[in-house]
């Protein structure tokens, strides 16, 4: 079993997991026996001289709570946002440590000749012994039906729940490459909130007050200065691993009043050149500025709702005023409802069939909202 060690400035956060009887709780690196196969994991911020420490010890594997703001991303680096993924990263840590002792293993043995080697690694591989080094495995990509490459493009969901965030948690399983889901809420933002994440801030300096330098003020100040993205993009995005990242929203309605929709869509054609897959979360605020930008922009639009009259009135000419006075394609929207609805949360009202909605909505229809029902629809809208 490795040795887990946890720093942990404030008792509370050290309390916030459950740790087994193998953890112990440092207030500095200093403290930590330099032994190899331990596993460090941060709960508090980090200066600069405890990033230097990390640094110049690789040999141990590190596991970053999503609320500290400085990550160094490797492959010997995880984020978690909760005790479930945390346990997961202790398993992928232990796997770890076993590969690295059975490497130490081969490297000591008197090999006789090149078969050896191949065969001791074919063992390490668990593969079976040809006495031929086995064929590296192809990262799977996603496919529901034919075989098909990798996501790319763009696609805004307007929703009023968590259904971008079980949607864009699937996809990072599923898809090659790198994808970015950003809070377009500019008045009511909530990933901080489904991520875990306490603090809102980029690792970027700025001039700008904490609750103001968030990655989408610092990002649109950046656009505002003419400043080179590129140099900058990393410190902006809120990294939840090597393969996602997130660009907080706002979170301060005086800011809102001060937005230019022109460094609303420089911003969103560099992050669409930048990330192989951007998800924008968006409200029901079709007059939205930014929601507006985002859907005429996005190579595809969910949209998420409740099953009832109300909501099924509203999608409706929503459906109609995109395409007629936006002139956007209807190619491009669909529409997706929660089965049942009504029934749990116990309204009155109109609670509509498939069918019928089929009839209303025709091609545009997605079906009742489920995460499978969701990653066909984005098959079908981003099809390559």
């Amino acid at each position: 079993m490795i040795l887990k060690y946890i720093y942990a400035k404030q008792i509370n956060e050290y309390n916030e997991i459950n740790w087994d009887e193998k953890t112990y709780r440092i207030n500095h690196f200093d403290q930590i026996p330099l032994k190899h196969y331990q596993v460090i994991i941060i709960m508090s911020q980090l200066d600069k001289d405890e990033l230097k420490w990390i640094e110049n010890h690789s040999d141990f594997d590190y596991l970053f709570f999503v609320g500290v703001r400085d990550y160094l991303p490797g492959e010997n680096t995880k984020r978690f946002a909760n005790e479930t993924q945390l346990n997961q990263h202790l398993l992928w840590a232990e796997n770890r440590k076993q590969k690295r002792e059975e490497s130490w293993f081969v490297s000591q043995l008197p090999l006789v000749d090149e078969s050896d080697q191949v065969y001791l690694e074919n063992i390490l591989l668990n593969d079976t012994v040809s006495g031929q080094m086995p064929k590296p495995k192809k990262r799977l990509k996603f496919s529901l039906g034919r075989k098909r490459k990798s996501f790319k493009g763009m696609v805004t969901v307007v929703s009023e729940g968590n259904e971008v965030v079980q949607i864009t948690e699937k996809l990072r399983h599923l898809v090659t490459g790198k994808i970015l889901l950003i809070d377009g809420d500019l008045l009511k933002p909530s990933l901080d909130m489904y991520y875990g994440i306490s603090d809102i801030e980029s690792r970027l300096d700025t001039h700008l007050l904490p609750l103001d330098a968030t990655g989408f003020n610092v990002l649109h100040d950046a656009v505002h200065k003419q400043m080179s993205l590129d140099d900058y993009i990393e410190e902006i995005v809120h990294p939840i691993d090597n393969h996602l990242h997130l660009l907080l929203g706002n979170y301060n309605f005086y800011n809102y009043e001060h937005y230019h929709l022109h460094y609303f869509q420089v911003m969103l054609d560099y992050l669409k050149n930048e990330y192989d897959l951007v998800i924008m979360k968006c409200p029901y605020e079709i007059y939205d500025e930014w929601t507006l930008l985002s859907l005429i922009l996005s190579d595809m639009n969910l949209f998420i709702s409740q099953n009832h009259l109300a909501d099924v009135r509203y999608l409706y000419q929503l459906k109609s005023l995109l395409e007629v006075k936006q002139e956007i394609p209807e190619k491009k929207n669909y529409f997706s409802f929660h089965q049942d609805k009504l029934k749990r949360l116990n309204l009155t009202g109109k609670n509509y069939s498939s069918h019928a909605l089929s009839l209303l909505f025709k091609k545009q229809y997605g079906g009742f909202y489920s995460t499978k029902q969701s990653l066909k629809l984005l098959k079908r809208g981003l099809r390559t």
